[in-house]
This record gives C-alpha cells, structure tokens and sequence, in this order.
C-alpha cells in the first residue's frame, strides 16, 4: 500500500521490536487498512478524530484494545482523543442550538427538582456530604480547585463579568416562574430561621466575617463588586422601577415602620456595643462631613457620655442637660401622625398623612406637658413651618415652643455656668468645645 505524506500503510512500518506490540495486532491492524479505500490505516485515524469520535470508538470498531490503539497511535505522533475530550466536543457541537440547550436545561431542572422532592433524599444526600467532608484529601481536593477555579473566573474581570450577567439572567428567568419562587422562598425561610437559631452557628458566621473583613484587599474587593453590580442593576429601568415601588410601599406600611422603630429602639437600649460602634460610626461620618464644609457644627450628631439618647446637634444636647439639671422628664424626636390638606399637598407636594417628629416632649414636676420643637434656620425649611402649623391645629391639648436663636441664647445664659459646675454633666458644648473638637470629654 501507498505512503501517504507521513502516514505510512502497517505494512510499511518497521517490525522489529514492534514497538511492543503483539504480532497479532499488527495482523488485526492490517485486516481493517486492507478494507479501507485509497486511505491508510493512520490517516483514517487522524480524521476520524478530526470529525470528533473517541479513542474507544475507534478501537472498538477496528477489533483492538483502546489501550494498546493509544500507545500505537502516540508513537507515532497522532493527537489522541480521548472520550472525555470526544464529550467536550460533541456537546459543544450540540449546544450551538440555542433550542436544545433550552430543552436540556429545562430536562435537567424537572429531573432535578424531581429527585429533591423525594422523601429521604435531602437528608441522604446531606450525610453523603458530610461523609465526604470528613475526608482530609477530599476536602484538599476541593479547596485546591475551588482556588483554581477563582482564579480563573472571579478574579479575571472578563470572565467574571460575563459570569454575572449570565447568572443574573439564569436567576430572573427561575425566580419568574410563581411555583419556584413560592417553594424557595418557603425553603430559603426555614433554612435562615434554622441555622440563625442555633448559637454555635451565629458565633461561627461573627468570627467568620470578622476574619475576612479584618483583610484590606477582602473589604476593597468585596466593595468593588458590589459598587459594580448594583450599579449594572441600577441602569435597568424596570430593576430600578420594581425596587423604588417597594421601597415606597414599606416605609407607607404602618405595620413595618412601627415594628422597625420597635426592634431598632429595643436593641438601642439592650446593647450597648451597638450604641459604641453606631456612635463611633456617624461620630467619623459627621467628622469628615465637618471637615468637607458640608455640614454646619451646630448638627454635631453623636452620642453623649452624660445622656441617655443620641443628640442630633448640640442645641438638642444642651436642651437635654437643661431638662435633666431642672428634674423635667422629656422624650426625644417624639413622631407625630398629621393629616396634610389637599391645598398644602400639592404646594409642598407632600402625602396625605405625615410624620412631625417633635424634638422634645416635657413633663414638669407640676404635670404640665409641652412639645419642644428647636428652628435654627427657619427660613430655609418651609416644610417645617407646614408641620408646626398643623400641628398646633390638630393637637391643641400640647403647646408647642419653638425655640429660636434669640431663646437660645437666653437659655445659655441662664443654665450655661450651672451645666459647667454641676458633676453630672460633661459640659454645655459650644462651637469651639464640643463632641468633635473634645470627644474626650463628651463622648460616651
């Protein structure tokens, strides 16, 4: 048989030693070169795998061992297929139609949810698992792929991008059928309310995102996703519609603004390293908004050593210390339901009903309550004004003062030098002496 470019026939290969094969498979080898037309046994080989078909189809169609095929066809430098790398490509071959990859997703998704709705199978499924994690080498398996595989997805940006908007949209399209959205909701809930109610858990989870925050480049990378992907989110008119409607339909929810002012105020009182670190936080914020120019000293926020609720500025400070100093029991930012005419609706363009938080509710030693409202700049907040007005129309029983610069300054006069001298009081703060310029001193 002809030579073929460098794809000689069997015939024509050297047979000593036989590249230590048996002389039978050359026999079996020649055989099925003899049926083939004007192509030698090789350049078969090589197209065949050219077109796709695995090392073992190959070997089972010619009579030989796939083994002993691959060792022959290496020596003689053709690139084997092996089946795994034969799958690859049949399957990509398959999935360039965008209708079978649609009906083999939906095939795999009916056949999973099919084989989790099994009773027992979650629970055998969870110690087959466990199992499997009990394994050192398994677990150095996983660990050491799931770093390779960061590295080449998350961490490159190109493929971390396409990643995203993939699974973005893989998740709208599930969580847009009501039956999925209805049974992983239900299952998402048990799950959370499960795991959060076992303490060991809730420990394991704190100390855990300690760690990783303690890391720069975790909180750097970690923000620089996030800004990303809310902001890819953000650009979807819909996205943006959907969230704004229910944003606006929780804060009119009467139910959920009492039940939040309610948790917030509980954990407020009841833990005082929440109390420290929301201090600390918006003590910074305001620091830095200080230093900006954007925000006048006078709302200097931040809580107090010597008081027991979170000022927003330091005339309410100061108020709260002249209240305390006279035995006057008062409340802070008391929230107030007013009901807004149509006409002042649509010149202020405000809702039907809204919410006066009263700065100071007092109760003398005589039993005389009076609303305590401070109007710093009353010119530039027209609003406020509105909320005065109606305010003194619909709770008539509560007289309401106002306190302006001018009755500042009488107050300061008066009380100023007693909040210096008397020991429970950190001081009456000022512009120059305050919880920012000495939070040695005032801060709590």
């Amino acid at each position: 048989m002809s030579v073929e470019g460098d794809f000689p026939s069997i015939r024509d290969l050297e047979e000593p030693g036989m590249n230590g094969m048996k002389r039978k498979f050359y026999r079996t080898l020649e055989e099925f070169e003899d049926a083939l037309p004007e192509r030698t046994f090789l350049r078969w080989c090589a197209d065949t795998f050219a077109e796709g078909t695995s090392l073992r189809t190959i070997s089972t169609k010619v009579g030989v061992s796939h083994g002993s095929l691959g060792r022959f066809l290496r020596a003689y430098y053709i690139n084997v297929l092996t089946q795994s790398e034969a799958s690859r490509r049949v399957l990509t071959k398959l999935h360039e139609d965008p209708e079978f990859t649609a009906r083999a997703a939906a095939a795999g998704n009916e056949a999973s949810q099919r084989k989790w709705g099994e009773p027992g199978f979650r629970e055998r499924r969870s110690e087959e698992v466990k199992k499997q994690w009990e394994d050192p080498k398994f677990r150095d398996l996983v660990s050491n792929t799931a770093r390779l595989n960061v590295g080449r997805t998350i961490l490159n940006p190109a493929v971390d991008e396409k990643r995203k908007v993939d699974t973005i949209k893989a998740n709208t399209e599930r969580w847009a059928n009501p039956e999925y959205r209805r049974r992983e909701t239900a299952r998402l809930r048990e799950i959370t309310l499960t795991n959060w109610a076992d303490p060991d858990f809730r420990e394991k989870q704190s100390q855990k995102m300690l760690h990783q925050w303690e890391d720069l480049g975790f909180r750097k990378r970690h923000s620089d996703r996030n800004s990303t992907s809310m902001s890819r989110r953000w650009e979807d008119p819909e996205y943006r519609e959907l969230n704004l409607a229910l944003l606006t339909a929780y804060r009119e929810d009467p139910h959920f603004k009492a039940a939040h002012i309610e948790r917030m105020h509980q954990r407020w009182i009841e833990d005082e390293d929440y109390r420290k670190t929301v201090a600390k936080a918006l003590r910074k914020a305001m620091e830095e908004r200080i230093k900006e120019g954007s925000l006048p000293l006078s709302s200097i926020h931040g809580l107090r050593r010597d008081l027991g609720f979170y000022p927003f500025s330091t005339w309410e400070a100061n108020l709260a210390r002249i209240f305390d100093f006279t035995g006057w029991l008062y409340d802070a930012r008391v929230p107030f339901e007013l009901q807004v005419p149509n006409v002042i609706q649509r010149r202020y363009k405000m809702p039907t009903t809204s919410i006066f938080h009263v700065d100071f509710i007092t109760l003398n030693p005589r039993g005389n309550i009076r609303a305590n409202e401070i109007m710093v700049h009353p010119s530039k907040n027209p609003i406020g004004w509105v909320k005065v007005g109606l305010f003194r129309e619909q709770y008539p029983d509560i007289p309401l003062r106002l306190i302006s610069n001018h009755y500042y300054d009488i107050l300061e006069a008066r009380f100023r030098r007693a909040i210096d001298t008397d020991a429970r009081f950190c001081g009456w703060e000022t512009k120059d002496d305050n919880l920012y310029t000495n939070p040695d001193k005032f801060a709590a």
